[in-house]
């Protein structure tokens, strides 16, 4: 993962999806039917927050099972914009996104992690906000943490670069900073 320099330049493409071959973009890519479902059979906003967490679990689980099955890969400022704009352009909700930053989150904190129960972290946390307690025994999860740690550097970047750099796309950064920050929350209560 790197913070890379931000430009206007670089923050067009991200928003326009430019140039961007991103293991989670082409998986975005490939599920936006399967995403476009849960949209449309989504129950209303007025339901309650554990009827809605209920609903997510249930039915974009998926999600963080292919996830899983994809290589590690590595992130940096501009795909995190990119993925996020995509996920916002498919029409998923704030909810919705945070869910799925925490198993891309996890996905990248977990990479190349010798212990095979880290390979299904994504689908377990996706499913209880828990990592298993072996993984929180396992020797690694300082390297998992440090991870979790650079990734939260990564939206702490972001967010500055944005307040100091308006650019005409202020409801979409809104609402990734409201995401990321949530997922931030969740991927630090993990362990």
């Amino acid at each position: 993962m790197s913070i890379d320099e931000l430009t206007l330049k670089s923050v067009e493409e991200a928003v326009k999806i430019q140039s961007f071959k991103h293991s989670i973009l082409l998986l975005l890519e490939k599920l936006e039917p399967k995403f476009q479902e849960y949209i449309y059979n989504k129950p209303l906003l007025g339901c309650s927050s554990n009827e809605h967490q209920n609903y997510l679990r249930e039915n974009l689980g998926f999600f963080s099972k292919e996830v899983e099955k994809i290589e590690d890969y590595n992130l940096d400022s501009t795909e995190l914009l990119a993925i996020y704009s995509k996920m916002f352009n498919i029409g998923l909700r704030n909810y919705d996104c945070s869910s799925m930053f925490v198993t891309i989150g996890i996905k990248f904190a977990s990479k190349g992690l010798k212990n095979p129960l880290w390979s299904n972290a994504p689908s377990t946390v996706f499913e209880s906000y828990i990592l298993p307690e072996k993984l929180e025994e396992d020797r690694e999860i300082l390297q998992f943490k440090s991870r979790v740690d650079e990734l939260g550097k990564m939206v702490k970047y972001i967010s500055t670069y944005f307040s100091s750099h308006p650019n005409g796309h202020e409801k979409l950064f809104s609402s990734f900073l409201e995401s990321a920050n949530n997922a931030m929350g969740s991927l630090r209560s993990v362990y």
